[in-house]
């Protein structure tokens, strides 16, 4: 049976364990010497191809923690945000105010995902908040706002950048190692499997060739047993998943009502304060107009 044809997305481990595998076999017979030193070559290939491929992925992980960091700092920006308009608005969640920002959603749903849709909504905010009639609790977030949303751009095209990379790689040079690699198995195989038949002196079965590649169990049908026993493992599976996501849900929704807390108590707090230093202001002015009052009073009986 000629070997299968390895797929491009083939890991970097199962090349390996292909190669390794073939060339095992060859070193075990003395006059396979030139297909060895062939087959070693590969292995070569594949480590400069893994240290590229290793490169771009590295590129595409720092992309995306950068995105994560970034989406972090946009999710504070837009909890600080909900706790000042339920400040400014009394809690009224149906307010134009809050709406405008919010609209009828919890400002989790807006939260959840990793940019996309909220970084588009939230870069419309930037105008408003920075606007001369917004209210200053809320100014002071705008110019955040607009330096998060640019790291956050930054951040999103580093990432369709390596995309790219990584696209244009595995079309090129992975695809070109992939098919010589494939090339050079049906080349090896055919070869095999002729010494079978041309050299009789050397007493080689007519399925030489066949043990030189790892079998493909691919497309092996399972047993009844194997098929429930996979169902089971594959239904526990998604139930242990299931539990984590609501078990993350539930975390993220009161840690997100906690930070509103807090973030709203400060506020309370700083508009309190506020409201005092007016309220002594206003005793001042009071004052002030008596003494004035006193003085014009005293004058004037002069």
């Amino acid at each position: 049976m000629k070997p299968r044809i390895l797929a491009l997305d083939t890991s970097v481990g199962n090349l390996r364990q292909e190669i390794h595998h073939t060339l095992a076999r060859l070193r075990a017979y003395p006059f396979l010497t030139i297909q060895v030193a062939l087959h070693e070559g590969l292995l070569i290939e594949l480590l400069n191809m893994q240290l590229q491929e290793d490169d771009i992925d590295l590129e595409l992980l720092q992309a995306e923690l950068r995105m994560i960091t970034a989406d972090e700092g946009i999710d504070f920006v837009a909890i600080a945000i909900a706790a000042t308009l339920e400040a400014v608005t009394g809690k009224d969640r149906k307010s134009p105010l809050y709406l405008r920002y919010f609209g009828s959603a919890p400002p989790s749903k807006l939260r959840r995902p990793v940019l996309g849709e909220q970084l588009a909504v939230m870069r419309t905010w930037v105008p408003s908040l920075t606007a001369e009639d917004s209210p200053p609790a809320l100014r002071a977030y705008g110019d955040q706002l607009a330096t998060l949303v640019a790291e956050a751009d930054l951040a999103v095209q580093a990432r369709s950048e390596a995309q790219r990379k990584r696209a244009d790689f595995e079309l090129g040079p992975r695809k070109a190692f992939v098919d010589r690699l494939n090339a050079q198995r049906q080349a090896i195989y055919g070869q095999l499997a002729e010494l079978a038949y041309s050299r009789s002196d050397l007493g080689l079965s007519s399925d030489f060739a066949t043990p030189f590649f790892v079998r493909d169990t691919r497309n092996r049908q399972l047993s009844l047993s194997e098929l429930e026993q996979s169902i089971l493992r594959q239904r526990e599976k998604l139930q242990r998943l299931e539990a984590e996501l609501a078990r993350r849900l539930a975390e993220e929704d009161l840690a997100e009502q906690q930070r509103a807390a807090q973030e709203l108590a400060e506020a309370e707090a700083e508009l309190s304060a506020a409201e005092d230093e007016a309220a002594a202001a206003e005793q001042q002015r009071v004052e002030l107009a008596a003494r004035v009052a006193a003085l014009r009073e005293q004058k004037q009986g002069k």
